[in-house]
């Protein structure tokens, strides 16, 4: 399982880049979630040489979109090298380690580096339910579920929460009560990727009728999205 994320598609727009600079390039391609052109423009970058941590920051964040993992994680070890022990920045190096670390299957590192997070910013609501995905991960549901309640506790409207007390809530076969965890998360955040995809799986898998509804609407906001397309078809056959 992977962290829980509101994933969205390559928007697949283009910019005039003009004579800007490649690092303006990146934002501006970044800031309309164009993550092809992003990355095309990553290969203008000499990473290895780099030291502008914006700029890391941003290429780190495009090999993740496009689910080069290692790469990403190669450079976030590069901002160690450059980061001084009291730089702020090191809580959300240390927080997307994680993260790619869970992404990969290596739950022992994706906990060390959260920890490291941890000691810096304990109150992240990310963070602590990406916590609350490495317990999932773990076996430990009772912990999962004290670390997504803890989130929903303090913002109720936390769509990711309320899909991490869904996973839980489904792992003990309370299918009912999931499906409607997921459903208050999708009235927080309807174009949530996860809870979608877990929604209309989790009703066909229990024989409950469900309208299409959330899929047209991502659909409209995202005609590109093969994964989507592919489970409308799929639930249709």
């Amino acid at each position: 399982m992977e962290t829980i994320q509101s994933s969205t598609p390559d928007q697949f727009q283009t910019l005039d880049l003009g004579n800007i600079s490649v690092k303006e390039k990146l934002n501006k391609s970044i800031e309309i979630e164009s993550w092809s052109q992003a990355f095309a423009i990553t290969k203008e970058i000499d990473v290895d040489k780099a030291t502008d941590i914006d700029l890391l920051m941003m290429v780190s964040e495009v090999y993740t979109k496009m689910e080069d993992y290692p790469a990403a994680l190669k450079v976030f070890h590069q901002m160690l090298d450059i980061l001084d022990e009291k730089e702020p920045k090191l809580f959300e190096v240390y927080k997307n380690m994680g993260n790619l670390y869970l992404k990969c299957g290596d739950v022992d590192a994706a906990e060390e580096k959260y920890n490291l997070a941890n000691a810096i910013n304990s109150q992240d609501e990310n963070l602590n339910i990406n916590y609350g995905v490495l317990s999932i991960q773990k076996g430990h549901y009772e912990e999962a579920k004290a670390r997504f309640a803890q989130v929903l506790q303090i913002n109720p409207q936390s769509d990711l929460a309320w899909v991490g007390i869904g996973l839980v809530h489904r792992a003990h076969a309370d299918h009912e009560l999931a499906r409607a965890c997921v459903l208050r998360g999708l009235d927080e955040n309807p174009y949530n990727k996860l809870a979608i995809t877990n929604y209309y799986q989790w009703c066909f898998q229990d024989n409950v009728d469900a309208t299409d509804t959330f899929m047209n609407q991502y659909l409209e906001k995202y005609p590109n999205d093969s994964e989507i397309q592919k489970l409308t078809s799929g639930l249709h056959q």
